[in-house]
C-alpha cells in the first residue's frame, strides 16, 4: 500500500518561487601579471623616424634652401650699401661744386655814392663852356657876319644857331665853322643865337646872343 510522498518532499514542492531582481555580477578580479613573465617579454622602443634625417633627399633640400637663403640676404645688404655708398659719392659731388661755385663767385663791388657836392663839381667839370666873343664882324650889302671863339676846342665840336629876329622859335642850324653870314631884310637888325655842341652831343647850357647895329 503506497503511502504518498513524505512531508518533506510536500514543502519541497509546494515552496513558492522567489525572483531576485538586478542582482549584482560577481566582480571581475583582473588577471596578474607575473614579475617573470614582464622580464621574460620586454616592450622594444620605437625610435622617432625624421623625414629629413641626415643622408634623405629631403635633408639635402632643405640645407640647400637654407644656403640660398643665405645667399640672397648677402645678396640684399651688398646692394643696399653698393647704393647707399653710391647715393654718399653723389652728395659729396653736388657739396663740392656748390662749394667751389660759391668760392669762385667774385664778391660785389660796392659803388661809391657820390654826394650832392661831387656831383656839383663833376657836372661842371663836364659842363659844355658856353662860346666867347661873340660880334658882327661885316655888316654891308644886305649881309651880316658874325664870328665868335671856342673857350675849350675838343675833337668833334660844332655849333647850333638861329635867328632870334621872330617872335615864332626857329629852327636850329649846325655848323662846324665859327663864322656865319646871315641875309638882312632892308635895315632891320638881324640877332642870332649860338651854342656850342660836343661830339657826344652835350650842348651848352646857355646860348650866346648878338645883333647887328
Amino acid at each position: 500500500m503506497d503511502e504518498g510522498p513524505a512531508p518533506a518532499d510536500i514543502e519541497t514542492r509546494l515552496r513558492p518561487v522567489t525572483t531576485i531582481h538586478n542582482a549584482p555580477e560577481p566582480a571581475t578580479t583582473p588577471p596578474k601579471w607575473s614579475a617573470r613573465r614582464a622580464l621574460a617579454a620586454p616592450t622594444p622602443t620605437q625610435m622617432p623616424q625624421f623625414d629629413d634625417a641626415p643622408g634623405t633627399q629631403s635633408y639635402f633640400v632643405r640645407k640647400r634652401q637654407e644656403a640660398d637663403s643665405k645667399e640672397s640676404r648677402k645678396s640684399k645688404r651688398l646692394t643696399a650699401l653698393v647704393s647707399l655708398a653710391s647715393v654718399l659719392v653723389l652728395v659729396g659731388v653736388v657739396l663740392y661744386v656748390g662749394l667751389n661755385a660759391v668760392s669762385n663767385r667774385p664778391l660785389p663791388v660796392e659803388t661809391p655814392t657820390a654826394s650832392p657836392e661831387d656831383t656839383a663839381i663833376q657836372d661842371s667839370v663836364n659842363a659844355v663852356p658856353a662860346i666867347t666873343t661873340l660880334r658882327v664882324v661885316k655888316d654891308e650889302g644886305g649881309m651880316v657876319e658874325f664870328s665868335w671863339e671856342n673857350p675849350d676846342p675838343q675833337e668833334g665840336d660844332a655849333y647850333v644857331w638861329r635867328t632870334t629876329n621872330s617872335t615864332d622859335p626857329q629852327p636850329l642850324a649846325r655848323i662846324t665853322e665859327t663864322s656865319i653870314d646871315v641875309p638882312r631884310e632892308g635895315n632891320e637888325r638881324v640877332c642870332i643865337e649860338v651854342s656850342l655842341v660836343r661830339a657826344n652831343g652835350k650842348i651848352s647850357s646857355s646860348a650866346t646872343k648878338e645883333c647887328s647895329q
